[in-house]
């Protein structure tokens, strides 16, 4: 693991080996891999997946709830959540086969591994057995009836794992502005979002070149703004969950406290007639030195029908600094 480790990383090395799951500081690294990439993969022994709104109150916690432990990576509450161990058994038929059964659930699927030499490798990187990957659940159990092997030992696990999501928008805004427009509120219009190549301040580019949004793209924010940045309308009839992940760059006045004094707020509109639906994140201020993945679970309120994104920015009468750039913007189900 060649990275810098982020206050929650460290934390999480010392968590995850505390846990149930008593993980080494080698298999942690694996699981803040997969973070960094966005992606789902095995680490320690089990499988493991991002998740979103968890509370990142104490850098790295661990949380252990329903039978899963969840581990918080970020300050937006993003971390990872591994499988569940899984109640499987196999039985020799009369006829010879075998048959395995395992305790499903609604909306997982399922791979079938297997090696006859269980050292060869950790069990969530054994082969697929027989062509048996992405079964179906049929809650609550699953069966397979499969060939007696001919080997003297042959071991066998069921791996479980959701669905890859579903992508309903995406949005990278390099060919053109993606139809998203910024409009202004203040008297002055000294601050406006602007679409192209960073310059000047912000980040040396896009976080997908060429272009982004950002808040006087080619120089600092002003004082006394206010302003948005909206998407044109985007159908989430029929959708019952979904999830919002973007990338951004932020150089912002820091907090005092409680009291935060130019920030962004991201907020879920309908497309109707522009009204807020639910405020999914505000008090966006600070610093990344670099363009950062936030994901952002769209509540009840926001889906199962046509909307609109908002993000807004406003700035008080003292401090200015090179704001807030948003590019790469995803929805998916779930």
């Amino acid at each position: 693991f060649d990275s810098v480790l982020t206050s929650h990383e460290a934390n999480a090395i010392r968590n995850l080996r505390l846990s149930a799951l008593d993980l080494s500081p080698l298999d942690a690294a694996a699981i803040f891999e997969l973070f960094r990439a966005g992606a789902s993969g095995a680490a320690g022994g089990v499988g493991w997946s991002p998740v979103s709104g968890l509370d990142p109150t104490n850098p790295g916690e661990v949380f252990a709830s329903g039978g899963n432990v969840s581990v918080v990576l970020d300050d937006d509450g993003n971390g990872m959540r591994a499988s569940s161990r899984i109640r499987m058994g196999i039985t020799r038929e009369a006829d010879g086969s075998l048959t395995i059964d395992w305790d499903s659930k609604d909306g997982k699927l399922y791979n079938l591994r297997s090696e006859a030499n269980p050292a060869a490798d950790v069990p969530t990187n054994w082969p697929i057995f027989g062509g048996h990957e992405d079964i179906a659940a049929t809650p609550p159990l699953n069966t397979l009836n499969i060939p007696l092997p001919v080997d003297d030992l042959r071991l066998f696990i069921i791996e479980e794992f959701s669905p890859p999501p579903v992508v309903l928008y995406t949005e990278n805004f390099d060919a053109n502005d993606g139809g998203w427009t910024g409009g202004v509120d203040d008297p002055n219009g000294f601050t406006i979002w602007g679409h192209g190549a960073p310059q000047i301040t912000g980040p040396a580019a896009a976080n997908s070149a060429p272009n982004c949004w950002g808040t006087n793209i080619d120089d600092n924010y002003e004082t006394d703004a206010m302003i948005w940045l909206r998407s044109g309308p985007i159908d989430l009839s029929g959708v019952a969950e979904a999830t919002l992940r973007y990338f951004e760059y932020k150089d912002i006045e820091d907090p005092a406290g409680a009291d935060h004094f130019d920030f962004g707020t991201i907020s879920v509109l309908n497309a109707s007639d522009d009204s807020v639906l639910a405020e999914l994140k505000t008090n966006i201020d600070g610093l990344n030195a670099n363009w950062r993945q936030v994901t952002l679970l769209l509540p009840a309120a926001a889906v199962g029908q046509e909307i609109k994104l908002e993000f807004r920015f406003q700035s008080d009468f003292i401090q200015n600094q090179p704001g807030w750039y948003i590019d790469d913007i995803e929805i998916t189900t779930p």
